[in-house]
């Protein structure tokens, strides 16, 4: 009964690892994928600005 109660233990633990270890690996994921969002939109807003500056740049020669 008690090897029965341990190995049962013992099973329980690994699914909470394995729970563990996949809610992990789904958070770095989705940090990941924040980071990415944060550079494609810090760079439309690179590009934003290039775009304004340009135009402000045309716009000054036609005055």
């Amino acid at each position: 009964a008690r090897t029965e109660a341990h190995e049962t233990l013992q099973s329980q633990y690994a699914a909470l690892e394995a729970e563990r270890v996949g809610w992990q690996e789904a958070k770095i994921t989705e940090e990941r994928q924040l980071a990415d969002r944060l550079l494609l939109h810090q760079a439309n807003a690179e590009t934003l600005e290039n775009a304004r500056a340009a135009l402000a740049e045309e716009r000054a020669t036609f005055e």
